[in-house]
């Protein structure tokens, strides 16, 4: 089973929003897959609705994952 925890890091708010992005931000992500922690570190954008997605990925977390609150 695998289980992804979220936490969010350093915020860095843009003073325009360019392509809708507003803001930028680490999240380290802990995943326990059948009981073996991995964890990641991955920069987020921030849209002007609110969503966020991961810019790079990796083996676990893709590229465009998309965080829920």
């Amino acid at each position: 089973m695998k289980t992804i925890t979220a936490n969010k890091m350093s915020l860095v708010n843009l003073e325009q929003a360019q392509d809708g992005i507003v803001a930028f931000q680490k999240v380290e992500f802990v995943i326990n897959f059948f009981g073996s922690e991995t964890v990641s570190v991955h920069d987020t954008r921030i849209m002007q609705d609110g969503r966020q997605f991961v810019i790079s990925g990796c083996g676990f977390i893709k590229d465009g994952y998309e965080l829920n609150a």
